[in-house]
């Protein structure tokens, strides 16, 4: 598929709807919609957290990534990081997959230490990341991570 036609394919999302992410007690973001307006000068941001034990985390070990898999999760988007602000990524959505994930998303810094199949990576300000989630779960096991042609290659074929 062409670039143009691909990104034909897809919708930018321009502020329908905002987000505001509530703390838990136990440091979870819990995501809350509201309405927008006009007025608003900044878009806010959806806030996105990884999976946690018990929550659809990751299993022992990763099957391998599928279009099929993929055409299933409930928001999908790829956005280039902006900002890095203590243990908090603000990235700008260029393409919506799938969902509503607004104009900008907000994800926790992952660690350097962490496997895999728990991890999309360190995100790095000036790159483009592929992410994919349920409800506000990060999908980890190569679902998300750094926008590369292969894992481009199966958002592609998925969407």
């Amino acid at each position: 598929m062409s670039d143009a036609a691909r990104h034909a394919h897809k919708t930018r999302r321009t502020g329908a709807l905002c987000s505001a992410a509530v703390l838990t007690a136990t440091g979870a973001a819990v995501l809350a919609l509201t309405g927008c307006t006009a007025a608003q000068a900044e878009p806010s941001a959806t806030a996105l957290q990884l999976p946690a034990a018990g929550r659809g985390g990751p299993a022992a070990s990763c099957a391998e990534l599928t279009a099929d898999y993929l055409s299933g999760v409930q928001r999908a988007f790829r956005g280039e990081v902006v900002s890095t602000e203590g243990d908090r990524v603000l990235l700008d959505v260029t393409d919506t997959y799938a969902g509503d994930v607004g104009e900008r998303v907000t994800l926790p810094q992952q660690s350097g230490d962490l496997p895999s199949e728990m991890s999309i990576g360190v995100l790095e300000v000036g790159q483009t990341y592929l992410i994919a989630a349920d409800g506000d779960a990060v999908s980890t096991c190569g679902a998300s991570g750094l926008a590369t042609p292969e894992l481009q290659a199966v958002y592609d074929a998925a969407f």
